[in-house]
């Protein structure tokens, strides 16, 4: 009889395929607790062949991706809630995980020459170079717009995990429909959408005031 140390991870998070690769939950249960506790577990009961493998630096990683979830969705039962101040503490976490990130980086490209290793060794040593790129913006905009909305004694409260490019996503796909979904968009096709949407708002917003403003018998 099989022992299930885990109900979150499953086949699918390790059997990848064109479809699984896309789905960002799959990811993010892999480099989780849970992965970690399944890692502990392993070392606890001395599973071999697998635990004749180094696993300290692959748990190190995970539980650094882990809490950089936590941060950036406000897990507040994680003590992650939304960014108060400038030099709120959890925005400190947040470059610190990036620091750690460039120094893993700074560590291969100095032991490379030495092992030998050729260039496509050395990217496969470490995160592609655009989700690298994309994680040092990440972070870096997201302390950068703290700095200049969180002003202190303002009382106001930033939601990391609403600072996404969903908006523009969710309008790129109103543009692309209005231009026909098999087609791509031309600049004026473009225009025309984002200007159409923009007339949608305002008369939305117009109603809205208008049924408040209407006293109801």
């Amino acid at each position: 009889a099989r022992l299930q140390v885990t109900r979150k991870l499953s086949l699918a998070h390790f059997k990848k395929t064109s479809s699984s690769r896309m789905r960002v939950n799959l990811a993010t249960q892999v480099l989780s607790r849970t992965m970690a506790q399944l890692i502990d577990i392993v070392r606890k009961f001395n599973i071999q062949p697998i635990n004749k493998i180094n696993l300290t630096p692959l748990r190190e990683l995970i539980m650094q991706f882990d809490r950089f979830m936590d941060l950036m969705n406000g897990r507040e039962d994680r003590g992650a809630g939304p960014i108060t101040a400038p030099d709120d503490p959890k925005l400190i976490e947040l470059l610190e995980f990036l620091g750690w990130l460039g120094r893993w980086k700074a560590k291969i490209d100095q032991a490379a020459p030495e092992l030998g290793l050729s260039p496509k060794e050395v990217k496969a040593c470490f995160l592609t170079e655009e989700t690298w790129e994309d994680m040092q913006r990440t972070v870096l905009g997201l302390v950068s717009c703290c700095h200049t909305t969180l002003a202190e004694g303002s009382g106001r409260k930033l939601f990391p995990r609403r600072c996404n490019q969903d908006p523009c996503e969710h309008h790129f796909a109103h543009v692309r429909e209005a231009a026909g979904s098999t087609n791509a968009v031309t600049a004026p096709q473009a225009s025309a959408a984002t200007s159409t949407a923009a007339a949608n708002r305002d008369a939305v917003a117009g109603m809205k005031r208008n049924c408040e403003a209407t006293p109801h018998g």
